[in-house]
């Protein structure tokens, strides 16, 4: 299995703590990152150190300026977030067919392959995960969220210049990168249910909605991804945040969305996790991402936590 990632120097510790997460549950992969300066030997040698002890190898993909058009974009998105364009650039390095693109604003508490057992069922080219939180282009009911999607390299046909000169045809667009791939793609994906991608923006609010039905129970996410501009690495004053934000008020004592699960995976160092088996950290992720639920309970009875 490979794994796709995109990161400047500045988010390279960001992308340090979600491959993190990815290797508490996996071996016998491929990481890929596309990088728009040259890595440092020190990092690669770092990095690649561990993995090789999980039958693992990690490669760096140097996108040049030349690679990425200045696109008219929101301040918050660098060009290196169309990175997701040059997927099939690295389809030559492979010896393996199924491919998974991970934004760095998220954390991995699950194996993910079976993923592919699905689409090979359905004979889809990508999955991923519905997505509702954005507004939704009325030429595009099927819209996905597009920092995690899978790929079956043997079916996905998209062209990276025919979606980079869409991309620069429509400078005005929102999410650029996300409509202009849901653009192209359309309806032929497979749907995953949201525990592939569960942003943490519906975390209290589905919390309040099984509380209302008196349902003690919730998914665990195998994909927490922080889709939000406030990332778990930005430290804010979180009192501030929810008296603003009104429908979170009562949340302003726990932990800033799911940050504390962020953390732990940060916390962990390379050494404990490659020595340990795989799915090792899943309890104790588990426990940490349920304090959610027991603060939103008052410390009530049991909540169970479903895969």
């Amino acid at each position: 299995m490979n794994f796709v990632f995109a990161a400047d120097k500045n988010y390279l510790p960001h992308f340090e703590t979600v491959l993190k997460s990815v290797m508490c549950y996996h071996e016998n992969v491929n990481i890929f990152l596309f990088h728009s300066e040259i890595l440092s030997e020190e990092f690669i040698a770092h990095i690649g150190s561990f993995l090789k002890r999980r039958n693992s190898h990690f490669y760096y993909y140097h996108l040049k300026e030349e690679d990425l058009p200045q696109f008219n974009h929101q301040n918050y998105i660098t060009n290196l977030t169309f990175a997701r364009y040059f997927i099939p650039r690295l389809f030559q390095y492979q010896n393996d067919n199924r491919w998974c693109y991970l934004d760095i604003d998220l954390v991995v508490n699950a194996n993910l392959e079976n993923v592919f057992e699905q689409m090979a069922e359905h004979q889809q080219a990508v999955a991923a995960v519905y997505d509702s939180s954005v507004h939704i282009p009325s030429n595009i009911p099927h819209y996905f969220n597009a920092g995690v999607m899978f790929f079956n390299s043997d079916l996905y046909d998209l062209d990276e210049q025919d979606l980079v000169n869409e991309t620069l045809q429509n400078p005005d667009l929102s999410y650029p990168d996300q409509d202009i791939l849901n653009y192209f793609i359309r309806e032929n994906y497979l749907v995953l249910d949201d525990s592939y991608n569960y942003q943490v923006i519906y975390l209290y609010r589905d919390i309040t909605q099984l509380l209302e039905q008196n349902k003690k129970q919730f998914i665990f996410p195998k994909v927490l991804h922080f889709s939000i501009q406030y990332k778990p690495w930005i430290r804010l004053d979180y009192c501030d945040y929810f008296d603003y934000h009104s429908i979170f008020t009562d949340m302003r004592t726990n932990v800033f969305f799911g940050n504390n699960l962020f953390d732990f995976y940060q916390s962990l160092n390379w050494e404990m996790i490659v020595s340990l088996p795989i799915n090792y950290f899943q309890p104790l992720a588990k426990q940490i991402y349920q304090q959610n639920f027991d603060y939103a309970v008052k410390g009530d009875a049991e909540i169970a936590l479903v895969e």
